[in-house]
């Protein structure tokens, strides 16, 4: 007699990812710490980005023109991600030409969150003078650009120093610094393999950005 052998199943993996709300719609966390540069070196800004006077008072509270000055910065930021986000080869458009979603939310490190437009044009209602290092900026992507072609976008946004955390092509949310077009510490930057683990959210270690965020704030900007 011939032993019949057992065929085993495989176990789904119980590992839970990031959910996808009204078709292929992703976030990315921005913490953009090109602002804090602008303005602790603001002698030495040139051009239309140049302030008058010291910005920040003795409780490093900005004044009304380096505040109008953040806002143009993020502005700026927003307007270049999204240029670049249509130049890239993995752009699949939704007839509307419009890779970001209508809304954008901003915290101040806390569950603070205020609701924008992307233009930024109601941040000088909740932009806090006082609180403003702490600003972090959630912006909804439509199409399915992740991982290393998102990362080669932020890499070449030179002007621009700043965190972002976002999805790589395994689903996992990794976290990567991005220099004035050279990398910081993060995911892309790890000099070995194992490295990289460091910079991939999970429930011991969340990162920047956790799973549970990510999908709260996912779900309130696709509504």
């Amino acid at each position: 007699m011939t032993n019949k052998k057992k065929k085993i199943k495989k176990k789904k993996s119980k590992k839970k990812k990031p959910s996808k709300v009204k078709g292929e719609n992703y976030l990315i966390k921005i913490v953009p710490n090109f602002l804090a540069t602008r303005i602790h070196n603001w002698e030495n800004l040139e051009g239309t980005l140049t302030l008058k006077e010291n910005p920040l008072d003795k409780d490093n509270k900005l004044n009304q023109e380096a505040t109008d000055l953040c806002i143009h910065l993020m502005s700026c930021f927003i307007y270049e991600l999204k240029k670049n986000l249509l130049e890239s080869d993995e752009y699949v458009s939704d007839g509307e030409d419009n890779p970001i979603g209508e809304k954008i939310l901003i915290t101040y490190n806390s569950e603070d969150f205020h609701e924008l437009s992307h233009e930024f044009s109601e941040l000088g209602n909740t932009f806090k003078s006082n609180n403003w290092e702490d600003l972090n900026v959630y912006i909804l992507i439509k199409t399915k650009i992740l991982g290393d072609e998102l990362n080669k976008i932020f890499f070449n946004m030179s002007n621009y120093g700043f965190y972002a955390s976002y999805q790589n092509y395994q689903g996992e949310i990794i976290t990567q610094g991005y220099d004035e077009g050279e990398y910081d510490t993060g995911y892309f930057a790890a000099n070995r393999g194992d490295d990289q683990k460091e910079y991939i959210s999970d429930k011991n270690n969340p990162m920047s950005l956790s799973l549970k965020k990510y999908n709260e704030v996912i779900k309130t900007l696709s509504e």
